[in-house]
């Protein structure tokens, strides 16, 4: 039997299989411009101060800081676009 993943927007849903959903998330961790680091570092932010400007949870600032391979939940990433009003690409 296959399996699909549901992917919400805010502008669409999209269905994927889920081999191609693994896929683009493996390309997500292995793109270079996908670093919250980067981001937080160029803002010249600690990462107390954007999880709190966020609104995320103290755990998962610290993870999306040190942990490159760490995607983060739609509502983390909803919360950090919203917050710095960007779009996800834009980090």
């Amino acid at each position: 039997m296959p399996f699909f993943l549901l992917i919400l927007g805010s502008d669409c849903t999209h269905f994927f299989h889920f081999s191609a959903a693994k896929a683009i998330v493996s390309l997500l961790k292995n793109c270079p411009e996908y670093c919250l680091k980067e981001f937080i570092d160029s803002r010249g932010l600690t990462v107390y101060q954007f999880w709190k400007q966020a609104g995320i949870t103290q755990s998962a600032g610290y993870r999306l800081y040190h942990n490159r391979d760490v995607l983060p939940l739609k509502r983390v990433l909803d919360k950090i676009c919203t917050a710095y009003q960007i779009q996800p690409w834009e980090f």
